[in-house]
């Protein structure tokens, strides 16, 4: 997982977007919105459960969250497996990520798999060893 600018280009798309549900990080610090702290008289809107106050400023700098599986352009050679997203049953190529399927991962050969993890050239290395 890697983090890459979220793109804000106004403090409204920032609120409109965080309370669409939306995470968004700040060195390291995690920037949400939970109504349930209207209910006791505070803002919605947090960064390590403390109001965001002068984290507004820094909407320009706010990252989101992108992992390996969001934009899949070419097949990945993945860990694949069925039960487990820690289960290692095979390597295959994933060519896409299922929307809203509870089978998540398709490879090249048509299988779907519930959780694939790209494999690392030190998995490789320690296969051979």
């Amino acid at each position: 997982m890697r983090h890459v600018n979220a793109q804000i280009k106004t403090i409204q798309e920032a609120r409109a977007r965080l309370e669409a549900g939306e995470t968004f990080w700040l060195n390291g610090s995690c920037i949400s919105y939970d109504e349930e702290y209207i209910y006791n008289g505070l803002s919605p809107y947090r960064c390590k459960n403390s109001a965001l106050k002068d984290y507004w400023y820094y909407y320009a700098e706010w990252k989101v969250k992108v992992e390996w599986y969001d934009n899949i352009t070419k097949p990945v050679f993945c860990w694949v497996s069925n039960s487990s997203p820690s289960d290692r049953d095979i390597a295959v190529w994933i060519c896409e990520k299922v929307p809203d399927s509870p089978i998540s991962f398709k490879a090249v050969s048509g299988q779907v798999y519930n959780y694939a993890t790209p494999v690392q050239v030190s998995d490789l290395l320690k296969e051979t060893e």
